[in-house]
């Protein structure tokens, strides 16, 4: 194998990141981590106690440590536990260009979820991945 320039890591760092939600409160993310290698970011998270709004507005996670590439493609999200809240059919979408992700339901329509879903789902706890390329 060559070893150019192309081959090599030259961009290693682990940290830690603040994960928001937009129009919601929560105590502080307990636990919110990366780990960065060349453009590819995994940032896992563990966000409880959320107090949530009753309205129409898209429900995002925001506070990415790295800017998400703008692409189709740019990552996804995985969702290791949300307490009792029902998230049957969320998926979690990372936005390109932006540093937040936000979730969808696959069903007959599918649509962004929205605050007034997460109320409705008795969401408080979430705990999750988040692998995407960032700029």
């Amino acid at each position: 194998t060559a070893n150019t320039a192309s081959n090599v890591l030259d961009d290693y760092e682990e940290g830690t990141w603040t994960a928001t939600i937009n129009g919601a409160s929560c105590s502080a993310a307990q636990t919110a981590r990366y780990t960065k290698v060349g453009t590819s970011v995994i940032a896992t998270f563990y966000i409880s106690n959320i107090t949530n709004t009753n309205n129409g507005t898209q429900f995002q996670i925001g506070g990415l440590p790295f800017t998400v590439v703008d692409a189709a493609l740019a990552g996804g999200v995985t969702l290791g536990y949300c307490g009792s809240a029902n998230l049957t059919g969320w998926l979690g979408i990372v936005q390109s260009n932006s540093t937040h992700f936000y979730f969808h339901v696959q069903t007959g329509n599918s649509a962004a979820r929205t605050h007034a879903n997460v109320q409705s789902a008795g969401l408080t706890l979430l705990i999750g991945t988040i692998t995407y390329r960032s700029l």
